[in-house]
């Protein structure tokens, strides 16, 4: 199916012919008028598309009402657009495979010119010079599946200068196959997220239908920078395994938050606790240490697991030149499956630095200082310290690829793989070994790049981006 890539008025109708993505009869199409004309009876004030805004007889009313309550999950669903709108589709949809997006609109995020998108599955390149709005559209597909960006920790800093009210909304097939309906609306610093017909004010609500996995450039850092990024790499393919690990990890975040305070107020003993002041710390540093040790074996579970994975994905990108493993690098030591043991041993490790602590103000022990050993397989040698620029590369790449095996390997629908000008980088080889490996994924694949005729495969659909307008070409 070819992407089609608007730019139109809120309210034109989307149903019109040749641009229906489903089968709907005559006496759908009177059905879906009656419905937005009745929907102002259950709370929403929206005006029909076709017959415009009116009353209701109390004839209708009731029809409406009946129509709503027994045949509403039968033969529709109701999808709403952030600028007033709504759409209802009858539910013939014929899915090939679940794990795909069919259309995302957005209207001020980053540069981008208000736009909807309708894609297909299989490659869609998405061409322009460098500084256009290739990567904000990527952005903007990560933020309404995932409910974070690799980019920034806040979504304010993607909304465009000045601008009042930014939203995105997405529609899909996700686990099962099931539809996925799924959007932000921010306005005046608050975010309001929509799943369905759930409205939620956590973006945390975002995550879990759709498995998206984001490689670019800067991936290298992996390997040649500090454990910060090898963490948030292993908790992005935690929280895709578990379905509470997202929920885990924020637990342990806002804890961790919370026992710093306290520490960095008592800094050096400046202030003198109460006894209930510290029963308080002491179950803050109770819970972390729970939550902690859960991470933990779950991190060492997950690499214990991939290691031989991403190994072999290096020798496939390396031409068998080497191989690579992966090893947990713990506050303490993570017995396998045990985390009650790892639980006691991390208590007493944080309870015997308890000075230190006092003295620096955070918290000294736990996953938030862990690091992951990448290294040579044969000799052991890190390759943060004895990789060349090619070697690290490779091995981001493979740590990449790997977490597109985390989200098939748990979850019913194949991953979405977005693309960020990878193959710029590599050498000829390197590259068609990963448009291979890519192929084989069998997934939906958004690629952005400054020169589509560079890349190793061809596209199915193609769009171009320049100053944020986005064309289908």
């Amino acid at each position: 199916m070819p992407v089609t890539a608007i730019a139109e008025p809120a309210h034109q109708d989307r149903h019109t012919e040749g641009r229906l993505l489903v089968s709907m009869t005559p006496a759908h199409r009177r059905m879906r008028c009656m419905l937005h004309c009745g929907l102002g009876l259950v709370g929403f004030a929206i005006p029909c598309v076709q017959c415009g805004p009116r009353s209701l007889h109390p004839t209708e009313q009731v029809l409406v009402l009946r129509t709503i309550f027994l045949q509403y999950f039968m033969f529709f669903s109701v999808t709403q657009s952030y600028l007033g709108e709504y759409t209802v589709e009858g539910c013939e949809i014929e899915a090939t495979f679940c794990g795909v997006i069919h259309l995302l609109a957005q209207n001020q995020f980053r540069n981008l010119m208000p736009c909807e998108l309708r894609f297909g599955p299989g490659v869609t390149v998405v061409a322009g010079k460098n500084g256009q709005g290739k990567t904000n559209l990527l952005e903007a597909i990560h933020w309404v599946t995932q409910g974070f960006s690799p980019r920034t920790r806040s979504f304010d800093g993607a909304v465009k200068w000045q601008a009042d009210e930014a939203w995105i909304r997405m529609e899909g097939l996700g686990k099962t196959g099931h539809p996925v309906r799924q959007g932000i609306l921010w306005r005046g610093g608050a975010v309001v997220t929509k799943v369905d017909a759930t409205e939620s004010r956590s973006l945390v609500a975002l995550h879990g239908n759709l498995h998206v996995v984001m490689m670019g450039p800067e991936d290298i850092a992996l390997i040649k920078d500090g454990p910060d990024q090898r963490r948030r790499w292993v908790d992005l393919l935690l929280s895709a395994r578990y379905t509470d690990g997202l929920d885990l990890l924020m637990r342990y975040r806002r804890t961790l938050a919370q026992r710093n305070r306290w520490l960095k107020d008592r800094r050096g003993g400046t202030q003198v606790s109460s006894p209930a002041d510290w029963q308080a710390f002491e179950a803050l540093t109770e819970q972390l240490s729970t939550l902690g040790a859960t991470i933990m074996v779950r991190r060492s579970q997950l690499l214990q697991e991939l290691s031989p994975q991403v190994s072999a994905y290096y020798h496939d990108l390396s031409s068998g030149a080497e191989a690579v493993e992966l090893e947990y690098l713990g506050s303490v030591k993570v017995e396998e499956g045990d985390e009650s043991f790892v639980q006691a041993k991390l208590l007493r490790k944080m309870t015997a630095m308890r000075t230190v602590e006092l003295s620096q103000g955070i918290t000294a022990a736990g996953p938030h200082r862990d690091d992951i050993a990448v290294r040579f397989a044969l000799h052991g040698a890190s390759l943060r310290e004895s990789g060349s620029q090619g070697q690290c590369r490779t091995a981001a790449l493979a740590m990449g690829i790997v977490a597109l095996d985390v989200g098939s390997g748990k979850e019913v629908e194949p991953p979405i793989l977005l693309l960020d000008d990878i193959f710029a980088e590599l050498d000829a080889y390197r590259r068609n070994a990963l448009a291979d490996l890519i192929r084989a994924k069998k997934c939906q694949v958004f690629v952005a790049t400054p020169r589509a005729e560079d890349l190793p495969f061809s596209a199915d659909a193609m769009l171009h981006v320049e100053a944020g307008i986005i064309r289908s070409v």
